[in-house]
């Protein structure tokens, strides 16, 4: 009895590491800006936020961008860290696109990532797609966007 106790604690704290450092998968989404329908990843974990796109590849993204939901409206700041590709901002309070900001450059090898931010805006979602897809998906300031 004394050795099955020490064996089914271990095998449970086996079983909760192998749980939770399992990558999980990426969770895709449909949205609609204004008349486009966007598959997109969610972005609503602090860790999701923090990596965003950073060392992705258009070709295996497996969606059209990114959506960054956020509890609290509020100014953001966004940076192009381990980017490798220029993207698209769409920055978002409530239901509406209020600022677009247009190919953002991706920094070249040991150049310092830019930095953008949501300012005079508060936000309380954003979103990233690869350079182009604004135009794309026609999206304008005023849209409403169903997320």
């Amino acid at each position: 009895m004394r050795l099955i106790i020490p064996i089914a604690a271990i095998s449970i704290i086996i079983a909760s590491v192998t749980f939770f450092s399992y990558p999980r998968q990426p969770d895709v989404q449909r949205i609609r800006v204004g008349t486009a329908e966007l598959d997109v990843l969610m972005a609503d974990s602090y860790a999701e936020q923090v990596q965003g796109l950073s060392g992705t590849e258009i070709s295996t993204l497996g969606a059209d961008g990114m959506l960054f939901l956020y509890d609290l409206e509020k100014e953001r700041t966004f940076w192009m860290h381990e980017m490798n590709y220029n993207l698209d901002m769409i920055w978002i309070q409530g239901n509406e696109v209020v600022k677009i900001e247009e190919n953002i450059p991706a920094p070249m090898e040991g150049e310092t990532p830019i930095r953008f931010h949501s300012t005079p805006y508060t936000i309380d979602a954003a979103l990233e797609l690869p350079a182009g897809g604004v135009g794309q998906f026609e999206i304008r300031v005023g849209q409403v966007i169903d997320k």
